[in-house]
């Protein structure tokens, strides 16, 4: 006689294995840690953007002085990095959520569309270091001519915010043009070129904003590399626990 055995029930997909189920909940801790982490990064950097108040206190805490001439380029340049520091927490925010509701779901589908996320991002990343690392050569020198052609070729001819703010980088930076004083027949009185005692000598701005990215690279390849490498074993991650929860499927029919 035949010995009947109750068939499984297909709506329940909990992983076998303690390291299946191990890797399961490690993930889906990885992942709520990232949807955490990009939440408060992108509630924090919109906060201080929009509520003038908080966005003082920060300032002031971080010994930035707004209340001067330059307010304007100084807000400007701020507000641009803290609308991009929330863009980016908002890409780590969805990742996180996809993440997250791929492991307590057990839904393949969800976790391919997260493995897919993280390799169209890992890829990116990948392509633009490695494009970056291959022009690292040529990048001082086009920065420097596209300095000269729009702020300085166009001087006279830029619209009047953007000349003010052209005219803010002179003053904050202490620097004239691209390359330095002799890049304008007449200075503007921004780069304070003055003869008095002899010629002032003004670094270009462009290779002053070059060399300071250039002498913090060092930093931004760390933390590129840390974030390849994050990205690397979330897709490992997801690829190994998707592969358990399509094995339990194929199990259950």
């Amino acid at each position: 006689m035949t010995q009947m055995y109750p068939a499984q029930p297909t709506g329940q997909r909990m992983v076998q294995g303690c390291g299946n189920k191990c890797l399961k909940y490690f993930f889906f801790l990885i992942n709520f840690l990232l949807f955490a982490l990009g939440g408060v990064v992108c509630g924090l950097a919109l906060w201080i953007r929009f509520d003038n108040d908080f966005q003082q206190k920060v300032f002031s805490s971080l010994n930035l002085d707004t209340n001067t001439n330059n307010k304007v380029l100084q807000l400007d340049t701020l507000y641009i990095i803290l609308y991009v520091i929330a863009a980016l927490g908002l890409i780590i925010f969805i990742l996180g959520f996809f993440g997250c509701c791929g492991s307590v779901c057990e839904s393949n589908c969800v976790i391919g569309i997260y493995c897919v996320l993280i390799g169209i991002l890992f890829a990116i990343l990948l392509a633009g270091g490695i494009y970056v690392f291959v022009n690292k050569g040529n990048f001082r020198q086009e920065f420097i001519n596209v300095w000269q052609q729009e702020f300085v070729n166009k001087y006279n001819t830029l619209p009047p915010p953007i000349r003010q703010n052209v005219d803010n980088i002179h003053t904050q930076l202490k620097c004239c043009g691209a390359n330095g004083c002799q890049d304008f027949s007449v200075p503007p009185g921004s780069c304070n070129c003055t003869l008095i005692g002899g010629p002032l000598i003004r670094k270009g701005c462009a290779v002053q904003i070059y060399e300071f990215i250039d002498n913090n690279i060092i930093i931004i390849l760390i933390i590129g590399v840390a974030i390849l490498v994050v990205e690397l074993f979330a897709m490992i991650f997801a690829c190994v626990l998707c592969h358990a929860l399509k094995e339990k499927s194929n199990m259950n029919f």
